[in-house]
């Protein structure tokens, strides 16, 4: 759900949101989280202003993390190419390998309570892997995807925190924060559209907690809370 914007590019908002401090669960999004857990923790957590809202111009949103260039944005490849129905209910559920035609906007809501908005950015903006072919549950990984800013996120310390690549290959065992833009729900179901989901409840920036299980391929997985073992979800790298 894409809420009105009433933001120049490049300005801040001098508007702060009134944000809902109920505790909620988070569970993993078919396209509007970059990674997902599920754990009690408030709603808005403001340390990780890094953290960002990938507004589409179709109305969806995903999530993205601020690197340490400054200029770029890593999310998910089906962030950006996710407008394929294969299953014929009329929800698109996975991509085509093809960016989609849409314009991006990226909105940093930061630890002071202010926003910022970078807006006008396309298709020429986003970089993927070559091996991405749109299917992001049996596509074999490579579910990332590079947003360049056309100029510098706001920094320092009134700014965002960038964050670092990963490199190491230790995950399993380890706790991570979970943090993103989308939809929350009960944890008991899992899957796009399903009863576990709520709508209406994207576009707050929400963090928990959870714990890499362990790998399959190039997959990183986790179970949910709520959810049978044999339910693992993954993240795929």
């Amino acid at each position: 759900m894409k809420r009105p914007q009433e933001k120049k590019t490049g300005r801040r908002a001098n508007t702060k949101r009134q944000l809902a401090r109920t505790p909620h669960v988070e569970q993993l999004e078919k396209r509007e989280l970059l990674v997902v857990g599920a754990s009690f923790f408030p709603v808005v957590d403001t340390a990780f202003d890094g953290v960002v809202e990938v507004q589409r111009s179709d109305g969806g949103t995903c999530s993205g993390s601020l690197l340490t260039s400054g200029r770029h944005i890593l999310t998910a490849a089906h962030c950006v190419d996710f407008d394929v129905d294969s299953d014929g209910d009329t929800v698109n559920d996975m991509g085509n390998g093809i960016l989609d035609n849409v314009n991006y906007n990226i909105q940093f809501d930061l630890t002071n309570g202010s926003q910022f908005l970078l807006e006008g950015m396309n298709s020429g903006n986003v970089a993927v892997p070559a091996v991405w072919n749109g299917n992001w549950q049996a596509g074999g990984g490579n579910d990332i995807a590079i947003i360049t800013l056309p100029e510098l996120a706001p920094l320092g310390s009134q700014g965002a925190d960038p964050y670092s690549v990963f490199r190491n290959n230790n995950e399993v065992g380890q706790g991570f924060n979970v943090v993103g833009y989308g939809r929350t729900g009960t944890g008991i179901t899992v899957g796009f559209n399903q009863p576990g989901h709520i709508p209406g409840t994207t576009g707050l920036r929400r963090a928990g907690l959870n714990t890499f299980d362990s790998t399959a391929g190039t997959t990183l997985q986790m179970d949910l809370d709520n959810v049978r073992d044999s339910e693992t979800q993954g993240i795929r790298i």
